[in-house]
């Protein structure tokens, strides 16, 4: 199954953090690097999608219909600190979670297509009855990994 991840605030904590810092380092939410484990060893295709994908955001604002319509201002978003907040999950994933992450959304093919996609409004993290935590997406759609193996 193909597994499409959003990053900001499903994957990577962000919580107290600016848009606009690019030096701090980026967190990844409890459970989720155990979670990822399971869900590769189950098999999954796991991509990482986010705005900060986004080319409208990073390289040309008349890319959004919006800006195109006139009516929002292309002129609102700094260009820069997207392109540097996409480098630094690019960079992430590629460092720190090789091997558990297939593919980084680059923004080149729109929606992201996959059979399952796990965001922040999905997860729900330790809202209501219906919380749903990274155990517990490792425990539906994974298959068990020692603990021995890391926990984040």
């Amino acid at each position: 199954m193909i597994l499409a991840i959003d990053a900001d605030e499903t994957l990577f904590d962000n919580r107290g953090r600016e848009y606009g810092d690019v030096t701090t380092p980026i967190r990844l939410m409890p459970g989720a690097r155990h979670a990822l484990r399971c869900l590769k060893k189950a098999g999954h295709v796991i991509v990482v999608v986010s705005a900060r994908a986004n080319l409208a955001l990073r390289k040309d604002p008349q890319l959004d219909p919006l800006v195109r319509a006139g009516k929002r201002s292309g002129a609102r978003w700094s260009l820069e600190v997207n392109e540097a907040r996409y480098r630094q999950m690019v960079d992430y994933c590629a460092m720190e979670l090789d091997g558990l992450v297939d593919a980084v959304d680059d923004g080149g093919c729109g929606k992201y297509s996959a059979d399952l996609f796990i965001d922040d409004k999905g997860l729900r993290y330790g809202h209501g009855q219906l919380a749903l935590g990274w155990m517990e997406i490792a425990r539906i759609y994974g298959e068990p990994v020692a603990e021995s193996e890391g926990e984040d």
